[in-house]
């Protein structure tokens, strides 16, 4: 018997998983919750919101196939092209997020244009309150559209959605001063099998009438725009909350990398939101009167209980990474000034921050290095990023001034230049033959 040929491909094939290779997945599932928690659970309400509150909406074919266009490419203009592709290559020393990109377009000034570093600075004060106030309601919003997916088990559970949202709530804010270092390591797994399952009945649903991948044709988008006028910016009021959340792919780019949320997003999330809202678009052309509880019709009646069981998961995910998003956008407004001095206690004995495990008594000395969640894709917290952008060079092309000015400004180099300089004060001295009090 011959003996068996080694190959390149089989040799790699057997080799073991490197140590980078598991970091990077392992950051890559992780982003699934901490970036991707707030977008990733829009298909349960986005598209139902956008025929019941829309002005003059119905649940027609061409109406069906207009909103499917709108949202198609607000997804892929707004998070693909927007964030993905151009805001991510902006970055303060590997920080994303509003006050990032802010310090960022204001050091591009060279202490010019006062008036332009006034309007950015308050650019970036909207942006926290309107995030602020995103983070209020997404929770309730969220929990409240998951355990509503329990009406379409039974008419007779209706009565019990509104207290049962408000235990799950009460109970994930009593949580939070234990701190979630147990159970978090759970969440990344459970997020990876949402989004499987958004894709998967998606595609069960668009099999059964392919012919709704046609509102991929922005042609549907303009005959929707042109039939409603400006009746249709209520339906975009709903349509928009399929990119709440987006925001997100920046401001954690110092968590986790640009590639890991960017293969993230390519890879699963992106494919498994718009399979899913396709497959919602089939059914309702199928059955207009599914329109109600249209995502949880995605599934027979005898699994609904186990999707309404998923769904609530995900949403008490996408809260609790608002909420921790809350506590660390908070940290970086007391360093850099916006807000007043307060006292943040870390509820685990290690927390990971870009990619590293620190402990307390360390953490102190990379606080810099920190980076966290600053906000959504609200409208508001996008024109600002977008605002700020303009003044800002992608990450890799910033020219020499701007270098030598950032480094100038670094308050290590500040503190170590003056040591080095106190050193030789003192050196001369010795070798003048007195002290500088002898001196003075």
């Amino acid at each position: 018997m011959a003996p068996a040929t080694l190959t390149p491909s089989s040799v790699a094939a057997d080799a073991p998983a490197t140590p980078h290779n598991k970091a990077a997945a392992g950051l890559i599932v992780g982003a699934l919750w901490v970036v991707f928690g707030d977008i990733g659970t829009s298909p349960i309400y986005a598209l139902r919101e956008s025929f019941l509150h829309g002005t003059g909406m119905a649940t027609t074919p061409a109406h069906v196939l207009g909103v499917l266009s709108v949202l198609f490419w607000a997804v892929t203009l707004t998070v693909t092209i927007k964030y993905v592709t151009l805001i991510m290559r902006a970055d303060n020393k590997g920080e994303g997020g509003v006050l990032a990109l802010a310090t960022l377009a204001t050091h591009g000034l060279n202490g010019k244009g006062r008036h332009v570093r006034r309007a950015i600075t308050l650019l970036a004060v909207v942006g926290l309150a309107l995030f602020y106030g995103d983070a209020i309601i997404t929770p309730a919003i969220s929990v409240m559209s998951a355990v509503e997916g329990l009406s379409a088990v039974a008419p007779a559970f209706t009565p019990f959605v509104v207290p049962l949202a408000l235990v799950i709530l009460v109970a994930l804010f009593m949580l939070q001063s234990r701190g979630t270092a147990d159970v978090g390591r759970l969440f990344g797994p459970v997020m990876l099998l949402w989004f499987v399952v958004l894709g998967v009945l998606g595609l069960w649903q668009v099999a059964k009438p392919p012919a709704v991948l046609y509102a991929i044709n922005p042609i549907h988008a303009y005959r929707l725009i042109s039939d409603q006028g400006l009746g249709v910016f209520w339906t975009f009021g709903s349509i928009v909350l399929a990119v709440t959340g987006a925001e997100a792919l920046y401001a954690d780019m110092g968590h986790f990398g640009r590639q890991p949320i960017r293969m993230a997003w390519l890879g699963l999330v992106m494919p498994g939101l718009l399979l899913n809202y396709f497959g919602q678009g089939a059914l309702i052309i199928s059955s207009p009167d599914e329109i109600h509880q249209v995502f949880f019709d995605l599934v027979p009646q005898d699994y609904i209980i186990a999707l309404v069981a998923l769904s609530t998961l995900a949403t008490v995910i996408a809260s609790q990474a608002v909420i921790t998003g809350v506590f660390s956008l908070t940290r970086q407004a007391i360093q850099l000034g916006y807000l007043p001095r307060m006292e943040i206690k870390h509820t685990s004995e290690t927390f990971r921050c870009a990619g590293r495990r620190l402990w307390p008594g360390r953490h102190r000395r990379h606080a810099g290095r920190c980076r966290a969640r600053h906000g959504s894709g609200d409208p508001g917290v996008a024109l600002g990023l977008a605002a700020c952008r303009l003044g800002v060079r992608p990450a890799g092309r910033a020219g020499p001034r701007l270098l030598r000015r950032q480094r100038a400004e670094d308050p290590r180099r500040r503190l170590a230049a003056a040591h080095r300089g106190g050193l030789h004060l003192l050196h001369h001295h010795h070798l003048a033959g007195r002290s500088p009090a002898g001196r003075r």
